[in-house]
């Protein structure tokens, strides 16, 4: 007997996904390509107000080595630049694979450079991450357009789409390699085992972490769904030859391996005291807001009194952080409201962190098959990555969790009493479009939070483009980019002297600050930049540090969002305060 779907169901024998045949009546199984195209439409429509989003964070390192890619295709790292305050070879900062600026140089070439041509271009790979994950989802449960789209409306997805970074690139090569090895064992197909293959050697080669993780994973999951894997492991060994050969042609060409000075970065980082007590919460505090529709979806997931005690330890966390008056490293605001507004955050996005273990841990209990075991190591080895191994805790390193989260929270909905495919559609439906507005919000927010550093680069661009020669600036994320680009000169630690009248241009909200900025504060000119006024990613005096948690515990915050502030010193005040 036929399946219902022959092109994405797996066969019905023995070992066959256990669904119940109710749940596969659902119309999102039953009519995949009009579902998948409801998928890539709403990606789409999700990212396109944010085309025109200013280059920030790490983008302007990726659009760096595409620039010297298009020029020494063979030597993607084999320049110097200056990212940190001090110019040292690409290849020691730059922690990715070459495979996302190969890209970027190949749709610049096409394209053009403009920041809409870039942002047009990574539509693709998000619609394919989202497209993967309605076929992943397929598999696992019963309403995998739900998962999919909720996948989406995770704000850690919809932030990292607006980039030109390597995550979504990553997620999509992650899911499709795991889409196509399923087929290859459900038709016996090697054409399909090899293509897997070579997804998973490809994404190797574009993020280390989680790409590397698949091997293990489809190792193992094989190992539990079918009794004789045979020649599918043989496979398994093609991305590991592909990431031998990377890093020995990195290794050739640089004399260092790119793994190890990555794992290397993250081994130095300071971890004295309670580092492991409140780096576990800040990992859960992340995964519960970069993960937010968790939040909304909880009604559905969990009874009364479940739903009342994760409320009750909300409030309780929350007031004992409020009195404590600091979030582990990160003192809280002396405005009694304001604190309590971000501990409240905190201890909520915390308990939703911990309620995607119990998901995963229901899960695990309940089903006991190969795909809750998939599931269960897929997100936990991840929070544990992000907990123990990472540089920093970060909204980058929990997005790959997000379809898997997504996958579990209608693995719950489905096993609880009285669901039906197609009942309750408008309970399912508002906690969505709650998630998304949410996600929408903070990702203008990060948008605003861009376009500021480009709007303050070509405020400076207007005052002293006549006299760049004695411009100098403190490397800032996006700001770095825009002011190197106009021509203005980076300022290096290695020498910090600057002549007299030059001048110094100083992003507060950088990792580049000086110490001596208080030395100086009182004399010289600022100027502020409008951002997002009541929700950030990026602010350390409310607790925000999407992009490493060195800025701050939480993924995203609300509260009064101050003006981006500039400082221009001149040279004579700052060579003094150096004193």
């Amino acid at each position: 007997m036929k399946p219902t779907t022959p092109n994405f169901e797996p066969r019905r024998d023995s070992q066959a996904n256990s669904m119940p045949a109710l749940e596969r009546t659902a119309w999102t199984v039953r009519r995949p390509v009009l579902a998948g195209s409801i998928c890539v439409a709403a990606t789409i429509l999700s990212l396109a107000p944010f085309l025109t989003k200013a280059f920030s964070m790490d983008d302007g390192g990726f659009i760096e080595v595409a620039r010297q890619i298009r020029v020494h295709p063979a030597d993607p790292f084999g320049f110097r630049h200056n990212w940190t305050g001090r110019e040292v070879a690409a290849v020691k900062e730059f922690q990715n694979g070459p495979l996302t600026s190969y890209y970027i140089a190949l749709a610049a070439t096409c394209l053009g450079w403009s920041e809409r041509a870039l942002h047009l271009a990574f539509l693709l790979p998000a619609a394919a991450a989202i497209l993967g994950t309605y076929f992943l989802a397929l598999r696992f449960c019963g309403e995998p357009l739900f998962a999919a789209l909720v996948t989406l409306f995770c704000p850690v997805f919809l932030v990292s789409g607006t980039t030109v970074m390597a995550d979504v690139i990553t997620l999509a090569f992650f899911v499709w390699a795991m889409v196509l090895w399923l087929r290859s064992a459900e038709d016996g197909s090697h054409c399909f085992a090899i293509l897997s293959a070579c997804l998973i050697g490809a994404a190797s080669v574009t993020r280390y972490f989680p790409s590397l993780t698949l091997v293990p994973l489809l190792f193992v999951y094989s190992l539990l769904r079918w009794r004789d894997i045979g020649w599918r492991t043989l496979y398994l060994a093609i991305p590991l030859a592909v990431f031998v050969t990377y890093e020995w042609v990195m290794q050739s060409l640089y004399g260092c391996s790119l793994l190890f000075l990555a794992a290397s970065t993250a081994s130095t980082m300071g971890r004295e005291g309670s580092w492991f007590l409140w780096r576990g919460l800040t990992t859960l505090c992340f995964a519960g807001g970069a993960l937010a529709p968790m939040v909304f979806y909880a009604p559905l997931l969990w009874s009364r009194r479940c739903l009342a005690a994760g409320l009750l330890a909300a409030a309780i966390f929350a007031g004992l952080l409020a009195f404590c008056g600091s979030l582990g490293e990160h003192p809280l605001p002396g405005d009694i409201r304001l604190r309590l507004l971000l501990a409240s955050q905190f201890s909520t996005f915390v308990v939703a962190g911990v309620s995607v273990l119990i998901l995963v841990a229901g899960d695990l209990w309940r089903s006991r098959d190969a795909e809750s075991v998939l599931l269960a190591l897929w997100t936990l080895g991840t929070l544990a990555f992000c907990w123990i191994f990472n540089w920093s805790v970060n909204g980058r390193t929990i997005l790959p969790i997000a379809p898997a989260v997504g996958i579990l929270i209608f693995r719950r909905i489905q096993q609880r009493a009285g669901y039906s495919p197609g009942r309750h559609w408008l309970a399912k439906v508002v906690p969505l479009l709650l998630a998304g507005g949410l996600a929408m919000a903070v990702s203008w927010a990060d948008c605003r939070f861009a376009n500021s550093t480009r709007t303050a680069a070509t405020v400076i661009l207007g005052r002293y483009g006549a006299e760049k020669a004695r411009v100098w600036f403190i490397v800032g994320w996006g700001f770095y980019h825009y002011m190197q680009s106009y021509g203005f000169k980076v300022y290096e630690t290695s020498h910090p002297r600057i002549g007299p009248r030059d001048i110094l241009v100083v992003p507060l909200n950088s990792p580049g600050v000086p110490d001596s900025i208080t030395a100086w504060r009182s004399r010289c000119t600022a100027f502020d930049v409008v951002s997002s006024r009541i929700v950030t990613t990026m602010y350390p005096a409310l607790g925000a540090g999407f992009y490493t948690s060195q800025w701050g515990p939480l993924p995203f915050a609300f509260g009064p969002v101050p003006h981006e502030r500039y400082f221009i010193v001149s040279g004579a005040v700052f060579n003094e305060s150096l004193r």
